[in-house]
């Protein structure tokens, strides 16, 4: 649908024949083109995440504790943070870090959250699984499980990395990562 409206919007002034350039002669292609701009914008608001549009619950539980793009909140307690191990929100998961319990108890939150709001998220728990891939490197698995509406069981599981090492720029308030490069040679 944008598609045809920007090709519309494009193809406006040639569909209107009049000869003068006169803003005040050409009413019709001047309104035709401001009302496709304007409808181009809403249809373009109405596919952002601002608009209302909520992703499956178990989507959503992750996205808000890993975003995909971002940080949240458990890059932003850093790799040293992150023990290794299971946790079963079934079994009100605790750790020795203050910081990964803060994440734990959101996790949990948050799927019983879902669960109360939506009827086709029923008996939903979550694993989060930590292990180590590499001497620098730990594996995220979030795991959420779930019954639909008619008792089949469903499952979603999103695996992240994270490097002992890794830089986010909004954690560091920065965009330049030049330094991170060596220095050319000199010869």
């Amino acid at each position: 649908m944008p598609g045809i409206l920007l090709v519309l919007l494009i193809a406006i002034p040639y569909l209107d024949r009049n000869p003068s350039r006169r803003g005040r002669d050409r009413r019709v292609a001047i309104i035709s083109g401001v009302v496709a701009g304007i409808v181009m914008i809403i249809l373009s608001w109405m596919g952002t995440p601002y608009y209302a549009v909520q992703g499956a619950p178990a989507v959503e539980i992750v996205q808000e504790l890993m975003p995909e793009e971002g940080m949240g909140p458990v890059r932003e307690m850093g790799y040293q943070h992150v023990p290794l191990g299971v946790y079963d929100t079934r079994e009100r998961p605790e750790s020795e870090d203050e910081e990964f319990n803060h994440v734990l108890h959101e996790f949990e939150a948050s799927i019983a959250t879902f669960a109360e709001k939506d009827a086709s998220f029923n008996n939903a728990y979550g694993i989060l699984e930590v292990t180590q891939e590499q001497p620098s490197l730990k594996r995220i698995t979030w795991k959420i499980n779930w019954l639909s509406p008619d008792g089949k069981e469903e499952h979603f599981v999103r695996t992240f990395f994270l490097h002992e090492d890794s830089l986010y720029w909004e954690q560091y308030g920065l965009k330049d990562f030049s330094f991170v490069r060596p220095p050319p040679t000199q010869e």
